[in-house]
């Protein structure tokens, strides 16, 4: 007899766990704000579960067909992986959605810092100053041209205006996307210029000519537009200065905010608010490897004839921006490191469930004249073959969800990292070996002549 344990009907055992698994889903479900998002994950988990095992169950259709492979050491790990009581699934299912996820969050960090860095860095400007009186603008911008010849200064007329009405439906009553509803809540940066601003590009209609003297216009952004129900030809109210002023939109334009170039959602046409008071927003972009010390001269002479005006360094805050996505992604790798940890308890749990006719075979192959080195490369070759094939897995659906989540959620380019996929590789080798190698250890120590009497 190879087991004296009474076998038992998996069925139950899976339809509870089933059934707790969508009351526990449901329960999430329930409970959140965003109940979509919850199900879509939920979803995602469900899915990543059921390819898991069956990836678990391919192995073990694949080891069975090469189970007769040199050396004999390595048909013993395969006959293991193909045979009853196979870890092929319980390895597959218990590392590989925390791998998964470990290599996900490194991907999608590696790429929105690749964005920060070669894009956002690279194309903004040094600084922005806010409330540069318009009579001033002259003597600012010959303040700075006195210390530094090469910088360039772009500048724009900045008022604040709150939208009270679209299409003569009161701001409150208005049904927008989620991703929408932020511009209707209190005041927003408005300008008006006669040319396209930097960073936009005209996606639907006209920009007014030149001296323009009809109708009030405006320009708005186009994704917003989309979120908020807009198109050509509607008029939206917008409350200035305590006077509410009607425009219609005569294009709609996709801006290009990650340039942090001067823009706005609202652009009017000059004849709608030139009248009104207001003051100027001016960015500086100073030319690269200049030196500190010549920087910091412009900004303190700035700062002295300006008291006023409030100088915002750019890359401060990218730098901050920097440092918070850094945050939040190690805890989400905090998380999927927990997960990967209970997976491997789990798995420990599964191999010591196993242990018991893991200790029948080695004592079967020793009586065949196996030496205890072929027993422990055999346990440690099926260990490491399943956990290197369930990386290797774990790799291309981080690498698919990555990628997918860089091009439609986070719009930009994904970037694949080789080190954060070696390093899960061998994390995923390191915990598998680990455990292989207890079991390993367990399984020889076990005395051959306790089984042959059973026998």
């Amino acid at each position: 007899h190879l087991s004296e344990e009474r076998e038992r009907s998996a069925w139950p055992y899976a339809a509870g766990s089933a059934a707790a698994g969508l009351a526990l889903f449901a329960l999430a479900i329930a409970a959140s704000e965003e109940r979509a998002v919850t199900a879509s994950i939920s979803a995602g988990i469900v899915l990543a579960f059921l390819l898991l095992n069956g990836f678990g169950l391919l192995l073990q259709l694949c080891a069975a067909r090469f189970r007769r492979a040199k050396p004999n050491s390595l048909a013993l790990a395969l006959a293991s992986i193909a045979g009853p009581g196979s870890l092929a699934r319980s390895i597959a299912v218990s590392l590989g959605l925390g791998l998964g996820l470990l290599i996900a969050v490194a991907l999608i960090h590696r790429s929105l810092l690749t964005e920060i860095e070669s894009n956002i860095e690279v194309d903004a400007p040094a600084y922005y100053f806010l409330d540069v009186e318009a009579a001033d603008l002259a003597r600012f911008q010959e303040t700075v041209k006195a210390i530094e010849p090469n910088a360039k200064l772009d500048e724009a007329p900045m008022l604040r205006g709150r939208i009270v009405a679209l299409k003569g439906v009161p701001a409150e009553k208005v049904e927008a996307a989620p991703d929408a509803r932020w511009v209707l809540s209190g005041d927003r940066g408005l300008t008006y210029t006669d040319t396209v601003p930097q960073a936009s590009e005209i996606v639907e209609g006209e920009w007014w000519p030149k001296g323009y003297a009809g109708p009030p216009l405006v320009s708005f952004d186009a994704e917003l537009a989309k979120g908020l129900g807009l198109k050509l030809g509607d008029p939206i109210t917008v409350n200035i200065l305590g006077r509410n002023v009607e425009a219609t939109i005569a294009s709609l334009r996709q801006i290009d905010w990650e340039s942090l170039a001067i823009n706005f959602v609202m652009v009017f046409s000059p004849n709608t608010l030139e009248g009104a008071p207001h003051r100027m927003v001016t960015t500086l972009e100073l030319p690269k490897g200049i030196d500190p010390a010549r920087e910091s001269k412009a900004i303190q002479a700035l700062s002295e004839r300006f008291p006023l005006v409030t100088a915002i360094k750019v890359g401060d805050i990218v730098e901050a921006a920097k440092n918070m996505l850094g945050k939040v992604m190690t805890a989400i790798s905090a998380t999927a490191g927990v997960t990967l940890l209970i997976g491997a308890a789990v798995l420990a749990g599964a191999v010591a469930a196993g242990q018991e006719q893991r200790k029948y075979l080695a004592v079967l192959y020793k009586t065949l004249g196996a030496t205890r080195l072929r027993i422990i490369r055999a346990e440690l070759l099926e260990f490491g073959l399943v956990g290197f094939a369930t990386a290797l897995l774990a790799v291309l659906i981080a690498t698919l969800t990555a990628w997918a989540l860089c091009k439609w959620a986070f719009e930009v380019a994904f970037v694949f990292s080789p080190l954060a996929a070696g390093e899960t590789v061998l994390l995923a080798l390191g915990f598998v070996l680990t455990i292989g190698a207890i079991a390993t250890w367990r399984v020889l120590s076990a005395k051959a002549a306790l089984y042959l009497r059973a026998e």
